[in-house]
């Protein structure tokens, strides 16, 4: 009796290690298909554009990041004529799926985010290893959904393992110590977007094309209500959830009036339309050239226009004034960049 025990313990013990043995084979042959140059990975030659930044022009950022929560890879993008794949490395994100909602459901947020500043050693517990981006999560689309929470951040981490466990935050990216020092070289704060998405999509060009050709010609439209100083037509632009500089819609539009009746005329210039797409979510930035009869002023804005049954609206506003970087000489080698 023992005897059969005992063999029937031995079958079951070897069927296991035969499991396990397929799982990692099979295991090993998918985590090969995406591996990062970093850690001595091939990147696929023929890899897709994300539709994401299809648009997205190189003078705010030469760089864009991907997280993609199905595989737990980030990607670096090198954004030229055409935006092409150069780093990817293994990271893990939260361990509960969907998009974040709330404080404290461990989930991370999906969507078009920029990183707002850097923690070093010094201000971090050992835990989040040698430096964190601190990621602008709620941003203008989470508010505007009712969504809540803070303390979303790109870290390292000092567990070398930690980055082969997916799924293991309470919301937050993780990747290992040597890579995220790797990585910083290509953040700007501010300006480098890190999209995160439950799985990277893929469009047809032509309806891409569509989309940005839409948008340019509601930015036009913009404009043209602008210099015209029509304050009814100029606010139908924008969203009744609108808020920027602490004002809402009804103070925007007061605002903008007070400025209309103050100016004689007003002419608006913008030069390269840069385009971030997240399905009815769009970050456009451009440079922007104001003047009028008492006042001139040149920056970058850039815009978060929400599409609403009524068709495209802008929920909010960011202006940076002073010389953009698209007007300086702009060389591939020896970008200045914001991250060490």
């Amino acid at each position: 009796m023992k005897g059969k025990r005992f063999s029937v313990f031995i079958i079951i013990i070897f069927l296991v290690f035969q499991i396990l043995i397929y799982k990692v084979i099979i295991h090993s042959q998918e985590f090969g298909k995406d591996r990062a140059t970093s850690s001595g990975f091939e990147i696929s030659k023929n890899e897709r554009l994300p539709y994401n930044i299809e648009h997205m022009l190189p003078y705010d950022s030469p760089y864009a990041i991907f997280v993609d929560k199905s595989t737990q890879r980030l990607h670096i993008y090198y954004i030229e004529d055409r935006p092409k794949i150069i780093k990817t490395f293994l990271c893990s994100t939260g361990q509960v799926l969907g998009d974040k909602e709330e404080a404290g459901d461990c989930k991370t947020p999906e969507g078009i985010y920029y990183f707002e500043r850097i923690k070093e050693r010094s201000e971090l517990h050992e835990k989040y290893g040698v430096r964190a981006f601190v990621m602008n999560y709620p941003n203008s689309f989470d508010k505007l959904k009712g969504r809540n929470g803070s303390g979303i951040w790109l870290h390292s981490t000092n567990e070398p393992n930690r980055t082969m466990l997916p799924f293991s935050t309470q919301g937050c990216i993780i990747v290992n110590n040597e890579d995220i020092m790797e990585l910083s070289q290509y953040v700007s704060l501010n300006k480098t977007p890190i999209i995160v998405e439950k799985e990277i999509k893929f469009l047809e060009r032509e309806l891409s094309l569509r989309n940005k050709k839409e948008i340019e010609r509601f930015i036009s439209e913009w404009i043209k209500d602008w210099e015209n100083k029509n304050i009814d037509e100029y606010m139908e632009n924008y969203s009744k959830d609108f808020y920027s500089q602490k004002k809402n819609w009804k103070r925007w539009k007061n605002y903008k009036k007070g400025l209309f009746d103050k100016y004689s005329w007003i002419k608006v210039t913008v030069e390269g339309i840069s385009i971030l797409e997240k399905e009815n979510n769009y970050i456009v930035t451009f440079v922007q050239k104001f003047t009028s009869d008492q006042f001139t002023d040149q920056g970058v804005k850039r815009i978060y226009i929400y599409k609403e049954p009524q068709g495209f609206k802008i929920i909010n506003e960011e202006w940076m004034p002073g010389e953009p970087l698209f007007a300086r000489t702009y060389e591939k080698e020896g970008t200045s960049l914001d991250g060490r």
